[in-house]
Formats: structure tokens, C-alpha cells, sequence
């Protein structure tokens, strides 16, 4: 099945990790992407696997996933549905591709 593919400001929906209240997590978006300059789709850079994203602690985006076929400067680019790990946390969370919606890994 084709994934899209993953740009500055698609949303990762961290979960609360060890904090019970709402607090604890919440809707973050990757941005800004800066590992990466070249790339972009609808005029958003798209995000490479490891990017980091300030959330109420650092989470990392497609660590658990990431392109085998689409790399921007030897790096996996991030898919929708791909996850990422959170410092200081044994939580994941999948990417939510909104940012565009016309190009794919197929």
C-alpha cells in the first residue's frame, strides 16, 4: 500500500507517557526540519527519519520506520503511519501525514 510521505509540520500525537494527565502529551508537529534543506513537497521540507521536534520532551520522528526506497541525502525520508520515540520515554507514536497529499512511497 502506498504512504505518503511525511513534510515540515505533519502532526505526531505523543502520547502521555508515565504522566496520566493530558499534560503529559498531546498533538505536536515536526518543525522545524533541520536535517535536511533541499527537499520539499507543497513547499514544506520533507522530514527525514531521526529529525527531532520540541514536544514536552524531545521526540525523534520515524525512528521505528522510515523509507527502504526514498532517502534525501542518505537519509530515510519519514512516512505517514511511520513511528518515532520520545526521550526519556518507552512510548511511540505514528506520524499523521496532512501536510500534503500527492506524493507517495509507492
Amino acid at each position: 500500500m502506498p504512504l505518503l510521505v511525511a513534510v515540515e509540520g505533519d502532526i505526531i500525537a505523543q502520547g502521555s507517557c508515565h504522566d496520566p494527565t493530558p499534560a503529559g502529551g498531546g498533538d505536536y508537529p515536526v518543525s522545524p526540519v533541520t536535517l535536511q534543506g533541499f527537499v520539499f513537497i507543497n513547499g514544506k521540507r520533507v522530514i527525514p527519519k531521526g529529525q527531532d521536534y520540541p514536544a514536552h520532551e524531545t521526540g525523534y520522528a520515524g525512528t521505528l520506520g522510515g523509507s527502504s526506497f526514498v532517502f534525501v541525502a542518505g537519509i530515510a525520508v519519514v512516512r505517514d503511519g511511520d513511528l518515532g520515540t520520545h526521550s526519556s520515554c518507552h512510548a511511540v507514536s505514528p506520524i499523521v501525514v496532512s501536510g500534503q497529499d500527492f506524493v507517495f512511497e509507492a
